[in-house]
């Protein structure tokens, strides 16, 4: 699994997620994104892993660290299960257009390619109290239009990396 991001890394065991979990739930925000490909929606494996998901959280993350959590997804559906299941999570709807046209209520952020970010669609999602996620920022030009639009959150594909450019950015010279 690892070898996607070094060959040093190749035959490195996917790191359990009940693991993960408990282990990084009570420091740091966790991002999980449920995948739900068409023939996954069509047989209703989505629904059932979103089911399996949230048992999951609840037995691992105490209930003061769901602030914590974030539920990501492409699936209106998997976010509405997700949310009617628990409530106090946020819900986040993955978006890979330019115009994501309405979307559902309880979502608490938008997550959209930066190739579509705009500080229009920032300022609109922030005026109804909603945080506005991009990904994915692997270049400084990418990390500084996404900072410059206004974005709550910037994913990459090199956390290092962008950690070590933003505070480079900030810092006084």
């Amino acid at each position: 699994m690892g070898g996607w991001f070094s060959v040093a890394f190749n035959n490195e065991p996917v790191f359990p997620l009940a693991e993960l979990l408990r282990d990084y739930a009570s420091c740091t925000r966790l991002f999980l994104e449920i995948k739900s490909r068409k023939v996954d929606r069509r047989s209703g494996h989505s629904l059932q892993l979103t089911e399996i998901l949230v048992d999951m959280v609840r037995t691992q993350v105490p209930r003061r660290f769901y602030p914590h959590l974030f539920i990501l997804s492409f699936d209106r559906e998997v976010l509405a299960l997700a949310h009617r299941l628990e409530s106090e999570w946020s819900c986040v709807w993955n978006v890979d257009k330019e115009d994501p046209g309405s979307h559902p209520e309880f979502v608490k952020a938008i997550c959209v390619p930066v190739k579509h970010l705009t500080p229009q669609l920032v300022q609109e999602f922030h005026r109804m109290d909603k945080q506005v996620m991009t990904y994915t920022c692997n270049t400084p030009q990418q990390a500084d239009y996404a900072s410059n639009t206004g974005a709550d959150v910037l994913m990459t594909d090199r956390p290092a990396w962008l950690v070590g450019y933003l505070k480079k950015g900030r810092e006084p010279e």
